[in-house]
């Protein structure tokens, strides 16, 4: 919570958010957990959110990734399914 605090951060991205009631985070400061901070990320440009996954499964060498392999660690490990709808929609 400082380093959000001195950083002027309006969000603190956590999946523990049991630890981070709304009563006893500062004014301006919001804990949300990582699957809606990407939803509300991806919902401003869901198309250049696509392509920085794209960009993002470009750098992987060895092995190589595919951007499908990529969306299904986002939606299976980080439970970030409403995102990767948004960017499929694209």
């Amino acid at each position: 919570m400082a380093a959000a605090l001195v950083s002027g951060a309006g969000v603190i991205v956590s999946d523990n958010t049991k630890d981070l009631p709304a009563d006893r985070l500062p004014p301006g400061i919001l804990a949300v957990r990582a699957a809606r901070f990407a939803y509300d990320t991806v919902l401003i440009d869901p198309g250049l959110a696509f392509q920085l996954v794209q960009r993002i499964g470009g750098r992987y060498v060895s092995p190589p990734r595919r951007v499908q392999e990529l969306l299904t660690v986002l939606r299976e490990r980080f439970g970030m399914a409403a995102a990767i709808e948004l960017m499929r929609d694209r």
